[in-house]
């Protein structure tokens, strides 16, 4: 089954048992097209800058599915981004395309990240590289920011239980959120990306902790885990 979600970052890394799939996650195999110096105005003239993606990875599991996680930073001061979107392509090693598709995220705010890790599509061999780019920003996608005071969520009192990873939201904010989007990578113990895997939380109550939990997908061997959480 086919998820899309989105997050605010919080990395937590502790030692683990084991499980994987078939894959192959190298960041090496991992292309990032940035479009740095690209700028869009809006229309107060304000000069926007282009999303950047930070940082990206992947994994085949079975043999035929791609997994990937991106991490999509707004760059500007004042301006969220709202409904942000990049493309994800997996390609042969005589370059021919062996899947494509684009994801539609939430809302990064000023000067944060957005990690979002998900299941692409199906694959008929390992890749060579998959790339990331991150689609234009458009006018509709600007949001004047600057009275904004939005706290990114947090994950707290992560563990590990058996066959899952628990844990709580942390929500410093003064509004209670519909939904938000756990994010969980592991890892092996050459931080290679051996598993991704997300789920959605609803109802993250305001100056309170929201509890969550994810199955460990069966079969990986994984040395760390690494949560990520975002408003959806």
């Amino acid at each position: 089954m086919k998820i899309k979600k989105a997050l605010s970052m919080v990395m937590l890394s502790a030692s683990l048992l084991s499980f994987v799939g078939c894959g192959n996650g190298q960041d090496s195999n991992s292309v990032v097209q940035n479009n740095n110096n690209s700028m869009t105005e809006n229309q107060n003239s304000e000069k926007i800058q282009q999303l950047e993606i930070k940082d990206s990875g992947w994994t085949v599991v079975d043999d035929e599915w791609l997994y990937y996680y991106v991490d999509l930073y707004n760059p500007n001061d004042n301006s969220s981004i709202e409904y942000p979107s990049f493309r994800i392509t997996a390609k042969d090693a005589s370059g021919t395309i062996l899947g494509t598709d684009d994801q539609t995220c939430s809302i990064i705010y000023p000067k944060q990240d957005f990690v979002y890790g998900s299941q692409a599509f199906r694959v008929d061999g390992i890749p060579d590289t998959v790339e990331f780019s991150a689609l234009p920003v458009e006018d509709y996608n600007v949001k004047k920011s600057s009275t904004d005071k939005y706290k990114p969520l947090e994950a707290v009192n992560t563990a590990v239980r058996s066959d899952k990873i628990v844990g709580e939201i942390k929500n410093d904010n003064n509004d209670t959120f519909d939904d938000a989007v756990v994010v969980m990578l592991l890892k092996d113990g050459s931080e290679n990306i051996v598993g991704i895997d997300n789920t959605y939380v609803e109802k993250v109550a305001a100056n309170s902790t929201t509890p969550f939990d994810m199955d460990i997908p069966e079969d990986v061997n994984y040395a760390s885990f690494e949560i990520y959480v975002n408003q959806w």
